[in-house]
């Protein structure tokens, strides 16, 4: 056989090739044929991160919250609030004295139970 192989398992070798390389071909024809926003993005982010947590050995994100009638359009305005509130604190923390001790505070891991709480403006 080609390189130790026999010939079932050279055929099964190719027969996987192929197939890894026919799901290619055909991931990357959806991507190009597709009408989603940013060829399906978000999607394959989600996929990608879900096959992470299975490879680590984690548990998938409790999705209870989210009841059978969710649609899209509600998980993506929970998704946009959820960024508003963040860019809402990165804004906090650069624009005020308060919120930048504080980032610094939690940036160097300081107890800030130690510190005299006296800067406030």
């Amino acid at each position: 056989g080609i390189d130790g192989l026999s010939s079932t398992e050279f055929i099964q070798v190719l027969e996987l090739n192929f197939l890894f390389t026919l799901d290619t071909v055909i991931a990357i024809l959806q991507t190009a044929f597709t009408s989603k926003k940013d060829f399906g993005k978000e999607e394959r982010e989600l996929l990608w991160a879900h096959a992470q947590r299975t490879l680590h050995g984690l548990q998938p994100p409790d999705t209870s919250m989210f009841s059978v009638r969710s649609s899209y359009g509600e998980l993506s305005w929970m998704a946009e609030e959820a960024r508003r509130r963040a860019e809402i604190a990165r804004l906090r923390e650069l624009h005020t004295l308060k919120g930048h001790v504080e980032s610094l505070i939690r940036l160097k891991g300081l107890d800030i139970d130690a510190i005299q709480q006296s800067y406030s403006v």
